[in-house]
């Protein structure tokens, strides 16, 4: 547009709009619905007219969109389908993408957000076109398009990006059927959480709004940590979230009717915030949580008033959505219950990643803390595994490992783990019986209602590794674990007398198969917690006192050449070590003198010379460094001292044996292979074969 001097000037970095009866955009006529979005976003960005008026132009906005799309997102019945459960939170469909448009608020602000951020990125890209990376653009690219209408290519350049292929072209033709295809340089397809920036475009702006209330569920968090570590310097928008802590009056809350009542409130002050400071902070951490705030909870009488969590969103410079301005500012419950308050306690905070990204709370109460009211409690043993140790000799080690596994089941550090560990109290109202084979399935001995049963296990979810039977309740489970264990079982050397580590063993359902078969010791270390409480569980049901567990250890948490074990597994944990020869050396290091080593990981076709290394993701998989073919595999382990190195077997990964299940719901094999060729990967990489290989030290 700023072709046609009469139509608009750049003034100061502002775009001036000028009224004319003709409308040009890069010297062709603009259509008619491209005309009328260029008069909606003109009053959009008119500071001067108040937010809450503008519902219906919003509303006239979307049915632009519509018009442009075909008319498509408008069935409201079925809002979850196309949605996506990543890694790192979901991704809504398109349907509810759609819908957002009409949460009005939201849409003023961020299209005034972004509007601004890009006047402040354009006084520094030196008279370049200013270039903006909308992540998650849904299918008609709200935030962004109505500017497509003010800012002519020559301004701004915009790569979209969404995980959604419908979304995606929804949103190509929106913005091709408007006349401003010239600014839009990309469509990415992909989790954005794979997004890599290029060297020769590098974003000036990233706009994202992938978030509900309180940053729950949706991978916000996520998505700008991800991208800050590629592009610092970018403006971010929103540019601050900020989580507060208030005690409200309900009523009072409800009952506000303006300038002349207040509501009635104590305020806290900010638990969380996401903005550049933060991200900063944050840039070398690993692990699943992020750290937030610890506030002390008001000394003064709070009556009838309640504990919420307002997210205030600062979408760029003065342009903020507050309290109830929209559903993202609407309260949340803060989660614990009034009564496990009191007054002068302390809170802290802390936010979890993952697959269920939330902001998550405890109560610290003298040394003791609690997530949600429950008590972290009592500690957890493995009297079966200590006895074992000990008879092994390992009593230095045992003191040493009692005190490790304490601490870790403590629950400081990991936010869900009280919550876990208060499922683990709700089972200790179904009386466990022992466990038996039955055809072939691990079976728990118990007399408890089904349903009662489901309905806690379930909040043990997602249980990826089984399948388990408690009673009549059948959980079925992500992986078919008993497939791997029939594939191997006949052709390592019998686990009967023998003492067992598993590395990497998850929720450790080869272990009890292991102890079926009479190991003496069937010991797992993982460092999920997930997985150990899914271990207590079954444990519950199976025998406290069994010479098994699961404990939460890495193997760089063991003892230095331990060399205790007569056979250790590794399955499925080679892959994801960035050293793949130091770990063939660590475990080596667990086996006694002619101990075996049971050795499960991808694989790929070829001869000793051939290896894998992927770009970014395999089978949407973000920590997959090392995929050797059979033959080098093998000339590994031998060159770490392994002797009478062979191939078990080799087997590709089906989606029979992985696949999502009411058990675990997120995304699974499925879903990151080729749809068109399940022999490829979703990336084009040669689909999972994995071999099994055993060595003697």
């Amino acid at each position: 547009m700023l072709a046609v001097k009469e139509l608009a000037a750049f003034e100061g970095g502002h775009c001036v709009l000028v009224e004319s009866p003709l409308f040009f955009y890069r010297g062709k006529q603009m259509t008619e619905l491209s005309q009328k979005l260029r008069a909606l976003t003109s009053t959009i960005l008119d500071e001067d007219v108040p937010v809450y008026t503008l519902r219906p132009l919003i509303l006239e906005v979307l049915e632009v969109f519509r018009l442009v799309a075909g008319g498509q997102f408008t069935q409201r019945d079925d809002i979850v389908e196309g949605e996506n459960w990543t890694s790192e939170g979901l991704a809504v469909s398109p349907v509810m993408a759609a819908m957002c448009v009409e949460d009005y608020a939201r849409t003023v602000v961020f299209i005034r957000g972004v509007h601004e951020a890009v006047i402040a990125a354009g006084d520094t890209a030196g008279g370049r076109p200013v270039k903006v990376l909308y992540a998650g653009c849904g299918p008609f690219g709200t935030l962004v398009v109505p500017l497509l209408s003010v800012f002519g290519a020559e301004v701004c350049q915009f790569v979209f990006a969404d995980i959604s292929e419908e979304a995606l072209e929804s949103a190509r033709q929106t913005v091709e059927g408007l006349g401003f295809d010239e600014s839009v340089v990309d469509y990415v397809l992909g989790d954005v959480l794979n997004y890599e920036v290029s060297s020769s475009w590098v974003p000036d702006v990233i706009v994202s709004e992938t978030m509900q209330a309180c940053l729950k569920a949706e991978p916000q968090v996520a998505i700008f940590r991800h991208l800050f570590r590629q592009a610092p310097r970018a403006l971010f928008v929103p540019e601050e979230i900020s989580i507060e802590l208030k005690f409200v009056d309900l009523v009072r809350e409800i009952a506000f009717a303006g300038e002349n009542e207040s509501r009635d409130r104590v305020e806290v002050g900010a638990v969380f915030k996401l903005n550049r400071d933060s991200l900063a902070s944050w840039r070398s951490l690993e692990g699943g949580t992020l750290p937030a705030a610890e506030v002390q909870l008001p000394t003064c009488e709070l009556g009838n008033k309640q504990p919420k969590l307002f997210t205030r969103i600062q979408t760029f410079g003065k342009h903020v959505l507050s309290d109830y301005a929209s559903g993202l500012t609407s309260p949340r419950e803060l989660e614990i219950e009034k009564g496990d308050l009191s007054a002068g306690e302390s809170l802290r905070f802390h936010y979890r990643l993952g697959e269920s990204p939330a902001l998550v709370c405890e109560v610290i109460t003298g040394d003791k803390a609690a997530t949600a009211g429950a008590e972290s409690g009592e500690s957890i043993e493995f009297p079966g595994v200590w006895k074992e140790l000990a008879r092994m000799g390992q009593q230095n080690w045992l003191s040493s490992l009692r005190v490790q596994v304490s601490r870790q089941y403590s629950g400081e550090g990991h936010g869900d783990l009280p919550r876990w560990r208060a499922v683990l109290k709700e089972l200790q109202r179904f009386e466990g019986l022992g466990y038996e084979l039955r055809d072939g399935r691990l079976h728990f001995l118990t007399q408890a209602d089904a349903g009662e049963l489901k309905e806690v296990l379930m909040k043990l979810s997602p249980w990826r590794k089984g399948p388990f039977e408690f009673g009549d309740l059948f959980v079925d489970t992500e992986w078919r674990s008993d497939w791997k264990w029939e594939r191997l079982r006949e052709k390592i050397s019998p686990v009967n007398e023998r003492r067992i580590l598993d590395v990497g063993c998850g929720n450790g359902y080869h272990l009890w198969r292991m102890l079926d078969e009479g190991a003496s010791l069937a010991l797992g270390i993982d460092p999920s917690m997930l997985f150990g409480c899914q271990f207590l569980a079954a444990r519950h049901f199976g025998g406290e006192d069994l010479p098994l567990g699961v404990l939460p250890l890495g193997i760089e948490d063991l003892p230095a050449k331990l060399g205790c074990f007569d056979s250790t597994f590794s399955m499925g944990v080679l892959y994801h070590r960035k050293s793949p020869v130091e770990h063939l050396e660590a475990l080596r290091d667990t086996l006694v003198k002619g101990g075996e080593l049971v050795l499960e990981t991808l694989v790929v076709e070829g001869d000793e010379n051939t290896v894998l290394l992927p770009e970014g993701r395999y089978a949407q998989m973000r920590n997959v460094w090392f995929l050797p073919s059979v033959e080098l595999l093998a000339r590994m382990m031998k060159r770490v001292g392994f002797r009478e190195v062979e191939v078990l077997d080799v087997s590709v990964t089906t989606v029979e044996e992985q696949r999502g299940t009411e058990w675990m719901k997120f995304q699974s094999l499925p879903e990151f292979l080729d749809p068109t060729d399940h022999s490829k990967t979703i990336e084009g990489y040669p689909g999972p074969l994995r071999a099994v290989l055993r060595g003697i030290r």
